[in-house]
């Protein structure tokens, strides 16, 4: 622990604080302190119980501010857990950099090795379980056997986009031999080469100069998508299945949803996958999951501003039910699992 982190230690309300954390005591309130004093005392109670801190701010800007502040206080990683904007159109287009990173910190957050800081709406939105997750990750070793196909089949359940070169995240292409993937979360592309099924070399490349740089052990293939249309019940067929379902029973009241879903069944039934996926993320995973089912068990949560956060939380449920109930107006979504959030507990 820094020093200077230490300094906070001496004090007799510190000492009563860690107490009643220790013998289960919780929640504790702390009242007036100043936000830099806020990231000391996190840090402090994370490095001294050696549990891990997961911070939760109103909003994007305060979690940034208390990542800055949390350098100064901690030698252990802290990283923010992004919002992002839902999907709902199928614009080819679309960026999805604040989806990769979610889904980077997400892994982050279960392996308990990072300080987390989330915003309101990135906690409450709705995302994959954490079995989900798990079940769409997958490890690439150096030296080990792997049948290419195989691999490119993996990759497009994940999420995975195919292109002659591989120019973002979520990309990945395949030439004889060579296999470049761009992992979320990876700070750039991986390029593997195959000595017959073996992985010969495999290390980071750089996209404009397309030389190697670094050679590494183990590529982890995170999913690219939060929505995947192959976790549905059944996979993809599955979620065909209950869209065509719908098709069958509400086309003569709803025709602009009748057209609609028309249009993404047959999308989802050539391409097994489409941008507009956070359509369906409510038949894809039936049992709600947010960011909170990530969070491990022995964690400690800190709430920056509890005023603050609870404004935000109801400022960002009624900005959520007035974009859903537009969407259900034009047919983009099908309102009995039109729920895309969780509530914040009063």
């Amino acid at each position: 622990m820094e020093r200077i982190t230490q300094l906070i230690t001496d004090l007799t309300e510190y000492d009563a604080i860690a107490e009643g954390i220790r013998g289960g005591k919780t929640p504790v309130e702390v009242t007036g302190l100043s936000p830099i004093h806020k990231a000391n005392l996190a840090a402090a109670l994370a490095g001294q119980l050696h549990r891990q801190a997961v911070i939760i701010c109103a909003d994007d800007l305060a979690c940034d501010r208390m990542a800055r502040d949390l350098e100064a206080f901690s030698d252990r990683p802290a990283v923010v857990l992004p919002s992002r904007e839902f999907v709902f159109h199928n614009i080819e287009s679309s960026s999805r950099e604040y989806e990769h990173r979610r889904i980077s910190v997400l892994r982050d957050l279960a392996a308990g090795k990072k300080t987390v800081i989330v915003s309101v709406p990135a906690l409450l939105m709705a995302t994959m379980p954490p079995d989900s997750m798990l079940k769409a990750t997958f490890p690439i070793n150096f030296s080990g056997e792997y049948d290419t196909d195989e691999l490119v089949l993996k990759l497009i359940q994940a999420g995975y986009r195919r292109c002659m070169q591989v120019e973002g995240e979520g990309q990945f292409s395949l030439r004889g031999g060579i296999l470049d993937i761009f992992a979320p979360g990876e700070p750039n592309p991986v390029r593997i080469e195959f000595f017959g099924t073996e992985v010969d070399t495999m290390s980071y490349f750089d996209i404009g100069s397309q030389r190697r740089t670094r050679s590494l052990e183990q590529l982890v293939c995170l999913p690219n998508m939060e929505a995947l249309p192959t976790l549905a019940p059944g996979g993809t067929e599955g979620l065909l299945k209950q869209i065509e379902k719908i098709i069958a029973s509400k086309a003569k009241k709803h025709p602009d949803l009748n057209k609609n879903l028309r249009r993404d069944a047959e999308r989802l039934s050539n391409d097994g996958i489409f941008p507009a996926a956070d359509k369906y993320l409510p038949f894809i995973y039936p049992e709600l999951a947010t960011a909170a089912d990530y969070i491990p068990t022995d964690a400690m949560v800190f709430v920056d501003d509890f005023r603050a956060v609870r404004e935000a939380a109801r400022v960002f449920q009624v900005r959520m039910k007035e974009d859903v109930e537009a969407l259900l107006e034009r047919g983009l979504l099908y309102g009995k699992n039109a729920v895309y959030l969780d509530t914040l507990e009063q």
